[in-house]
């Protein structure tokens, strides 16, 4: 951000029970140059395969940042560069559409998340964006054509994603909470209204 441009001392301090020390680090954040591009680059993994100590670039993601219609889809490699991309806080999209599946058939989760755009620089993401698989099988619709409580069995030990769905005459917002046990799932609306 703009106010952190400038020279700024950290001090570390360590100490072993008997001795101590001091190691003040000067840090210099610069102006960004005058006319440069503003643009975010980043991985995105499959968070299964990260768990069992291996790295699976997971493809064909479109990544945006909401409200901009700045595209880019993640190639073999996982890699995404957005490029002429407005500074400051935006949402960052991974739209799980069109990837490739896992090696095992499972479609991937998408997400949103805030971010920090800082302009007139090449913003890299050095952490990975990881995907998890979504299991298939346990995959519950779930109707909300009105309030109250919708409760559905599931398979002993699935997991728990659902999806709201209705007819577009009868579309409606939804507030809810949905709780799950290893057997059953349980929709609670707590308000609902038609979309305006």
């Amino acid at each position: 951000a703009e106010s952190q441009i400038g020279s700024h001392v950290i001090t570390f301090l360590a100490y072993n029970g008997s001795n101590s020390g001091r190691l003040p680090v000067t840090f210099t954040i610069q102006q960004p140059p005058a006319g440069g591009e503003t643009s975010l680059s980043g991985i995105v993994l499959d968070t299964t395969d990260a768990v069992a100590g291996t790295s699976r670039p997971v493809q064909g993601v479109a990544v945006s940042l909401l409200g901009t219609g700045i595209v880019d889809v993640t190639g073999a490699d996982g890699r995404f560069l957005l490029q002429g991309i407005p500074g400051g806080t935006q949402v960052l999209d991974l739209a799980t559409a069109e990837a490739l599946p896992a090696p095992d058939g499972s479609p991937y989760a998408g997400f949103r998340e805030a971010i920090g755009i800082v302009g007139r620089i090449a913003n890299v993401v050095e952490r990975p964006f990881y995907l998890p698989r979504i299991a298939a099988s346990s995959l519950t619709t779930v109707n909300p054509l009105g309030c109250g409580e919708h409760r559905r069995s599931l398979p002993a030990r699935s997991a728990v994603p659902a999806t709201a769905f209705a007819r577009m005459q009868t579309a409606r917002q939804v507030f809810g909470t949905l709780t799950s046990s290893a057997t059953s799932a349980t929709l609670k609306v707590s308000h609902c209204f038609p979309v305006p």
